[in-house]
């Protein structure tokens, strides 16, 4: 019968043993009607399969026991938490001894499921269970170290690989927080990037990792001074990679590269003449510079200008030289006075007729004015 809806007393049998409700009494005596209080015991779960509600005698310790974990499907799954009450609330495996109609709940946390993929070998953080709602942190390293120093791979972006695939805010940077809403498996995209190494004489251009397949553009100073109107480097093409031979180049990078730029040493040669030479200028270090400078510059009269040789960082008796060029050179040029004997001859003796004739004039002059007469 029942107490209440809650409660009720169950026939237990009698108090001389039978335990059948209907008995035949042969003797007499006290007989009385043994009955079992039971209280209804109802146990809630946000899990269908773990719901019930069941009568137990009052006071009597009443096992439950629930699943760990509980797979929902691929990913999905619920976590055992807690029951509401009993002698082990903290454990799947609970006991309860209820004196009063009593209600418990047992609780769950749903997890998901977020799977991480990368390179063999590489840790991607954040892979795992994670409770619905939480924010997951994921991390994955900026590089991998390639086959060699000069190979490795950079991090280029996050990408949902699951059904159906996430939006992944910020996902170029390699560290991001996911909010958990459902099962996910999320890509750690890595591209192989090279190194590139420009240099030349005087240090380096440029040391760069580059992305396979991108494009790197490179320039080199067409020419350097080293010593001011003395020495200089100018840049004569690029070694380690098929370039032109321009000193602004872009190229494709397929792998990695050492690029050298190439540079001539040249040197001025510097010419010092009076009258003008041909020659001077910048030349190519082991080069041969043709000087010349003119040989018989001027005349004045009788006297005339000579080229007497060469001084300073050459030397030689001939107008037209050929040096070869090691290092800066200043090559000077020297001349020396010379008296022209012809003409000097030819002057004097016009000179002589000249002064003969006014001579001669002076005398036929005197003669006439003393009355004589030539042809009288």
């Amino acid at each position: 019968s029942y107490v209440n809806e809650e409660e009720r007393l169950v026939f237990a049998g009698w108090s001389h043993g039978p335990q059948e409700t209907c008995v035949t009494l042969a003797e007499s005596g006290n007989y009385t009607i043994q009955y079992t209080h039971e209280v209804l015991l109802q146990v809630r779960s946000q899990l269908r399969a773990y719901r019930s509600s069941i009568w137990v005698p009052r006071g009597a310790r009443t096992p439950l026991k629930v699943d760990a974990v509980v797979v929902e499907r691929p990913g999905v799954r619920y976590s055992f938490e807690e029951w509401t009450s009993g002698e082990s609330r903290f454990s799947p495996e609970n006991t309860i001894a209820p004196v009063r109609p009593t209600a418990l709940e047992v609780k769950w946390r749903k997890e998901y499921l977020l799977e991480l993929e990368g390179p063999e070998g590489t840790r991607l953080v954040g892979f795992g269970w994670h409770p619905e709602g939480s924010a997951v942190v994921l991390k994955a390293p900026l590089i991998i170290p390639g086959a060699g120093q000069d190979e490795r791979y950079q991090f280029a972006g996050w990408e949902g690989v699951s059904n159906p695939a996430v939006e992944i805010a910020g996902a170029a940077q390699p560290i991001l927080t996911l909010r958990m809403d459902d099962t996910h498996k999320i890509r750690g995209h890595y591209k192989k990037s090279y190194l590139v190494d420009v240099r030349s004489p005087l240090g380096v251009i440029k040391t760069e990792w580059v992305l396979e397949g991108a494009q790197l553009a490179i320039e080199a100073p067409p020419s350097v001074e080293v010593d001011a109107n003395k020495e200089r480097i100018t840049f004569k093409g690029w070694g380690g990679a098929s370039l032109g031979s321009s000193a602004k180049q872009t190229l494709s990078v397929d792998r990695p590269l050492t690029i050298n730029a190439l540079y001539d040493t040249e040197y001025y040669v510097k010419v010092v003449s009076p009258y003008g030479a041909t020659g001077d200028g910048w030349y190519i270090k082991g080069k041969t510079a043709t000087v010349k400078v003119p040989d018989n510059p001027s005349s004045l009269f009788f006297l005339k200008k000579v080229f007497a040789g060469y001084a300073g960082d050459a030397a030689g008796l001939s107008p037209a030289i050929n040096v070869p060029v090691t290092g800066p050179m200043t090559i000077i040029a020297s001349y020396r006075s010379q008296i022209e004997l012809v003409t000097l001859t030819i002057a004097l003796g016009v000179l002589l007729l000249v002064g003969v004739a006014y001579l001669a004039s002076l005398w036929l002059q005197h003669r006439v004015k003393a009355g004589w007469k030539p042809f009288g």
